[in-house]
């Protein structure tokens, strides 16, 4: 007898194959949408983790480059300096000579000074020894005038003592007065030859020395070789009966 009845549609392995192939085929958008996003999430923190990363270490170069002062730059205003620059030398530090004097001096016979700062200005005399075996002085009578000692260093020597001398008055009003009350360290003294020449020293410092305690043997004060400065006597310490005790040497050293 013939079966009559319909044949069911075929659900094989084939047939669910495909449908759960299907299943399958479904299931990975729905399942793999969201991996995916959350990859493209990753990446883009990454992405900003690194942008940010490059920005600190940008600001960090351009800080270093900021805090490192060039060469010869100060750290801070006011505070300390470092320089890779050469430091200077003597003769880079010594002041330049003053207006008027002799950038390259060279010996002269002066016959007038000048002080800047006491604004005097007198004679200078040229005097060797005189009866008694001392350097001469200017005449008593003259309170104004220097004698240079012109047995020793012509002003402008690159070597030894300029000496000059002037007169100290007991009642006050010469220049030795003058010297001990109003110079002061730093003046420059003018020292000028006839033809306008001008060699100049600095004033520095002052000595003073008891006649009773003096040694004429002495480099103290007349000498040749040492280092190139001026020195002007003047009496001090008066005892009476135109007698004084002591000398006061004022040392001025070359401006240039």
């Amino acid at each position: 007898m013939t079966d009559q009845s319909p044949r069911p549609e075929s659900h094989g392995p084939s047939a669910r194959r495909s449908l759960s192939s299907a299943a399958s085929a479904g299931e990975d958008p729905q399942s793999g949408g969201p991996k995916w996003r959350i990859v493209a999430i990753v990446v883009v923190i990454a992405l900003i983790i690194a942008a940010i990363a490059a920005i600190f270490v940008q600001r960090d170069t351009d800080d270093d480059s900021a805090g490192s002062p060039a060469s010869g730059s100060s750290t801070a205003a006011g505070g300390s300096h470092t320089s890779s620059a050469a430091p200077q030398t003597s003769a880079e530090k010594k002041d330049p000579a003053p207006a008027g004097c002799m950038k390259n001096p060279k010996p002269i016979v002066p016959v007038k000074y000048s002080i800047d700062g006491m604004k005097v200005s007198a004679k200078v005399l040229s005097r060797g020894i005189d009866e008694t075996g001392a350097a001469g002085t200017p005449p008593k009578s003259d309170p104004s005038s220097w004698a240079w000692f012109s047995k020793g260093p012509k002003p402008g020597s690159d070597k030894g003592n300029v000496v000059l001398n002037g007169h100290t008055y007991h009642k006050g009003g010469a220049i030795g007065n003058r010297l001990m009350a109003d110079l002061k360290k730093g003046d420059i003294i003018r020292l000028t030859d006839k033809a306008g020449q001008t060699v100049c020293y600095r004033y520095d410092h002052k000595t003073k020395i008891m006649v009773k305690d003096y040694d004429p043997n002495s480099n103290v004060l007349y000498n040749d070789n040492g280092p190139a400065q001026a020195i002007i006597v003047v009496c001090d310490d008066y005892k009476g009966k135109e007698d004084w005790e002591s000398r006061v040497f004022f040392h001025a050293d070359p401006v240039a």
